[in-house]
């Protein structure tokens, strides 16, 4: 699954087809008619679903809707993934929006966020990509809060270290060079 801003949807659709050897069934979930979709992701008929930041919190929305009025939902967020990347991922930057409850929802034990912004305004901008990728134990708020943000605002160049340390272990970095 690629999660992506919908402006760079059909990017990603060039992009596989070609440069991948091996021919993909690639599916875009987008539309009034998307759930269509359910039963060939269940029989793994398809190989690359990709869908917008929007459309996900959308679903995440009427899904949290269904499952409080029924109990029962057949939805995206039924669906175990084998990966799940999250392209301009400096999108879930806000832990409180639904762009990020919506990528948490997902089924998944592979991750993977690619962004050019991973920190834009505050050190947290960081702590909910962690909190995606499930990076223990700071994907936790309150222990990268006080590892990491607390010193960050008091000035104390521990809280920058600690930060530096954990990108070089979590990140790849692409130089323009």
């Amino acid at each position: 699954l690629i999660v992506c801003p919908l402006s760079v949807i059909s990017n990603w659709e060039t992009q596989i087809k070609d440069h991948v050897d091996k021919k993909l069934k690639v599916t875009v979930w987008a539309g009034t008619d998307r759930e269509k979709h359910l039963v060939d992701l269940m029989r793994n008929k398809i190989d690359v679903l990709i869908v917008s930041y929007p459309t996900l919190g959308s679903d995440f929305k009427n899904f949290k809707k269904a499952e409080k009025e029924d109990g029962e939902s057949r939805s995206i967020f039924d669906i175990a993934f084998h990966r799940v990347i999250l392209d301009e991922a400096h999108n879930i930057r806000n832990s409180s929006t639904g762009f990020f409850k919506s990528v948490k929802a997902l089924k998944t034990e592979r991750k993977l966020c690619l962004t050019g912004t991973p920190f834009n305004n505050h050190p947290n901008d960081i702590q909910s990509l962690l909190s995606f990728l499930n990076v223990e134990p700071l994907c936790e708020k309150k222990v990268f809060d006080y590892a990491v943000t607390d010193p960050i605002m008091q000035k104390k160049e521990i809280g920058l270290a600690r930060l530096r340390t954990m990108m070089a272990h979590v990140t790849l970095r692409r130089t323009k060079e």
